[in-house]
């Protein structure tokens, strides 16, 4: 059945994706029927919430001409629904009081570039002609990323963690992982920082005329780290370009205008510092560089000063 629907969404394309949306959109708004109508039974209030409901609804009638109807509450069991988020919320705060705040905030993006989406796809199409496909694999990396953290410890021994996945208007999934850590694991020292973060352009190491196996295969691991920075974890820089898109939302404050709300370009620092308030300074050498574009396309020299913090 997944082969079919993967090979019926990428020969259909778009239109395909409009059927799915509106097969959706019909059973969601079954469900909403079903529960509009079981609500009504149980449905209660107060003459002053009442009061203020009904006022709300002639306030917002004479300026939208909107009729006055009748509303109902969607339940925890609803996903999207702002009982079911205040259920969620309810549930990670209770895991941070027991168990203590997050030590790691880790977001994993999926990449188009994947092998494992590049593969499957019909000629003359791209990943966006095929979510089936990019949700599938990104729903398997995560299982990896999270057998990574959870059984291999690769950030230390873990007390519990809790995550969301995001679309947004990108198109590509993301994931935002909160990691509480054990005692003695904690991120409270700057070698265990230093050894899982970095803030820098990764250096390739130089070998001789007849290197060993081990030298060439790190070097290559240099390599395609070093790569992957300037493709993914640069902050184009945006010094002077109002127009770039992390500095529009400046607001109407002269004082910030033309300022960087991502706080770009960062500090540069020899060593990793852990200041008073508990925020890291990471370690941004000076004296390194790659080529990359600026947030107007230009060709510029991009130093550590714009590298946004991975974990290699």
């Amino acid at each position: 059945v997944l082969q079919y629907e993967m090979q019926l969404g990428g020969i259909s394309q778009r239109l395909s994706q409009f059927g799915i949306i509106d097969e959706f959109m019909r059973i969601k708004r079954s469900r909403n029927d079903y529960i509009r109508e079981d609500m009504a039974e149980f449905r209660g209030s107060t003459p002053r919430h009442l009061s203020k409901h009904f006022l709300t609804l002639e306030r917002h009638a004479s300026k939208h001409s909107l009729n006055a109807g009748y509303s109902f509450r969607l339940p925890r069991t609803y996903p999207g629904s702002i009982a079911w988020y205040n259920d969620m919320l309810d549930k990670a705060m209770v895991l941070l009081v027991k168990i203590g705040k997050p030590d790691i905030f880790l977001t994993y993006t999926g990449s188009q570039e994947w092998p494992e989406i590049m593969e499957n796809l019909f000629p003359n199409t791209n990943w966006q002609s095929n979510p089936l496909l990019v949700c599938t694999v990104f729903y398997l990396k995560v299982q990896e990323v999270l057998d990574d953290v959870m059984n291999k410890e690769v950030f230390g021994k873990v007390a519990g963690f809790v995550y969301s996945i995001e679309f947004q208007k990108r198109g590509m999934p993301h994931l935002h992982l909160l990691i509480i850590l054990k005692a003695g694991n904690k991120m409270d020292r700057v070698d265990r920082i230093d050894r899982h973060v970095w803030a820098r352009i990764p250096e390739v190491d130089v070998i001789g005329p007849n290197p060993t196996m081990r030298e060439r295969v790190v070097q290559e691991m240099q390599k395609r780290l070093r790569k992957d920075v300037k493709n993914f974890m640069l902050h184009a820089p945006c010094l002077g370009d109002n127009t770039a898109y992390c500095q529009q939302h400046a607001g109407q404050d002269s004082t910030r205008y033309g300022t960087c709300t991502k706080k770009f370009p960062k500090q540069l620092s020899e060593f990793t510092r852990i200041m008073p308030d508990g925020t890291v300074m990471y370690r941004r050498p000076e004296g390194v560089g790659i080529q990359s574009k600026d947030s107007s396309k230009d060709t510029v020299m991009v130093t550590n000063e714009w590298v946004v913090p991975y974990s290699p």
